[in-house]
């Protein structure tokens, strides 16, 4: 996948709540109360969940786990027919004890029922929204899941980097989402730690791809699907799938994967920058056999589109070249970084501005920012005073660096930048300001951690999924902020970031609405 890897921390909570549905869901049942509660042992290691149902007249059918032995049991509680049975076993009955018996699997079986009846409605369709509301202080937050999808513990589909614009009373998401599996394998020619040269053959289908989809509202969307269901030009906002819109060339300088969309509409043309990996380091299994391990050497690319779902690739689609080119030195063995990605762009004042994430020339990530008025920025050098390196480090921060961290978005409103990025291994995310355009708080930080006005995103699914990902606002077409100065909508990955846990396949797309208390302050230039 083209995506930076981050520290994860460990995040243990106790989490109680009514009802596994919002209260204005329409899959709520008369007379039936449901509850759920989460327990998270950090000493044990170990989860404890249960669920449930209290019908009226006392009966109470519930579901009660233990994670750490992998075992779950069903169990009924209900004081006047435990008492019956009771009775009727102390007494000898066995008619009786049988008939108790037979209406104890019969409850059960309407549990089940009703679970099933109720997990396939929810995964087929959203309840109304938004899925959490809380109050953080300094701002009130509402999230939205505007996708669902099942996962296992060995397959499932991710998504992040929704790139969301509001075109007149249209919706418009740019993503990344993994394709179909496929066997279809191409060769891969370089050189080994030896010297020598080395072929080895990647997986050439089954990769990070961009998917196209529309929506009337903003919070309705149709996210699941192979994106090939629907014919491009048949294509609208109440098709039931997306459709996938571009994907790698397999030329010298897309393989594999490509991914993390930022697009930007001036007069009637789309602009898209992407990134895309050319180069894969090398590993070996216990015999010795060498085959194509993690991609790397990214690099920022450009395609452009009348509608926003056909797109030509810049120069050309067989063999498009990168606008935003990373050091041949970085092919080297013994560097071979992430490389130059993670676009960010928007257009102001009759110029092209774009943020990318440098892994090569600094530690840790920068962003670097360049304008111009040519959208191919040929010849664009940066053109801002940037961070200065106030924590040691052998190297000078790079040019034109305006802030640092990966999986960070910068847009502009009225005459300040906003940028939001992940807390890596929370459930928060960070949003700041700076009318420079540079944000001088990440002059004395070297952990995103330590950032300013952090916003807690919750995970209706649990506490487990808490990890944020990419997180983009809502754009125009120019990439400004929709919104004012204390109201954003964020739309971001969710789900378990790895580790131990279930990974990339539990990452859906979410949306966040915050309307912050008073507007932020600037991020200004520290002395």
């Amino acid at each position: 996948m083209v995506r930076k890897s981050s520290v994860l921390r460990e995040c243990h909570s106790e989490r109680s709540e009514e009802s596994a549905f919002p209260p204005n869901s329409k899959k709520q049942i008369p007379g039936l109360r449901a509850s759920r509660s989460a327990r998270n042992d950090s000493s044990s290691r170990r989860t404890e969940l249960s669920l449930w149902l209290d019908f009226e007249g006392g009966l109470r059918v519930g579901w009660d786990s233990r994670h750490e032995e992998a075992n779950c049991k069903l169990q009924i509680s209900n004081c006047r027919l435990g008492r019956r049975r009771a009775d009727a076993e102390r007494i000898g009955n066995p008619l009786s004890e049988v008939w108790y018996r037979y209406m104890e699997l019969g409850l059960l079986l309407c549990f089940i029922l009703l679970v099933m009846a109720a997990l396939a409605g929810y995964a087929g369709e959203l309840p109304p929204g938004p899925h959490w509301i809380a109050d953080v202080g300094q701002a009130s937050v509402k999230v939205y899941r505007v996708q669902i999808e099942p996962f296992t513990d060995t397959s499932g589909v991710y998504d992040w980097g929704a790139c969301v614009m509001k075109d007149g009373d249209l919706y418009r998401m740019w993503w990344v989402r993994q394709s179909p599996p496929s066997n279809k394998t191409l060769p891969y020619e370089t050189t080994g730690d030896d010297g020598k040269p080395v072929t080895v053959r990647y997986n050439s289908e089954c990769g990070d791809r961009v998917y196209y989809a529309e929506s009337k509202d903003g919070y309705t969307w149709h996210l699941s699907g192979k994106g090939d269901e629907v014919a491009i030009n048949k294509y609208g906002p109440d098709s039931p799938t997306p459709i996938m819109v571009l994907k790698p060339s397999d030329s010298r300088w897309e393989k594999a994967h490509l991914g993390d969309p930022s697009v930007v509409k001036v007069g009637d043309t789309f602009y898209m920058y992407y990134e895309t990996c050319s180069a894969f380091r090398l590993r070996k299994n216990e015999k010795g056999e060498v085959s194509a391990g993690t991609e790397f050497h990214n690099q920022v690319f450009l395609a452009t589109s009348k509608d926003g779902r056909h797109w030509k690739k810049w120069p050309k689609d067989d063999d498009p070249q990168p606008i935003v080119k990373a050091p041949e030195s970085n092919l080297q063995p013994g560097k071979q970084s992430y490389g130059f990605g993670q676009p960010t762009a928007c257009y102001k004042n009759g110029r092209f501005i774009l943020h990318y994430v440098d892994s090569c020339t600094w530690f840790p990530d920068v962003l670097v920012r360049l304008e111009s008025s040519d959208p191919t920025f040929r010849d664009a050098r940066p053109t801002i005073e940037g961070l200065v390196n106030r924590i040691a480090s052998d190297k000078p921060v790079p040019a034109g660096a305006v802030s640092k961290y990966a999986q960070t978005d910068i847009c502009w409103l009225g005459d300040s930048f906003y940028l939001v990025r992940p807390v890596y291994g929370t459930d928060r995310i960070a949003i700041l300001r700076s009318k420079s355009g540079v944000f001088y708080s990440d002059d004395i930080s070297n952990d995103p951690l330590s950032a300013r006005r952090q916003i807690a995103l919750h995970d209706p699914r649990g506490v487990e999924f808490r990890n944020r990902l990419y997180p983009r606002f809502l754009r125009t077409p120019h990439g400004e902020v929709v919104g004012d100065e204390t109201h954003f909508s964020v739309f971001y990955g969710s789900g378990d970031g790895g580790g131990p846990g279930w990974g990339p396949r539990t990452w859906d797309i979410y949306r966040a609405d915050i309307a912050f208390i008073r507007p932020l302050e600037e991020d200004h230039k520290r002395q």
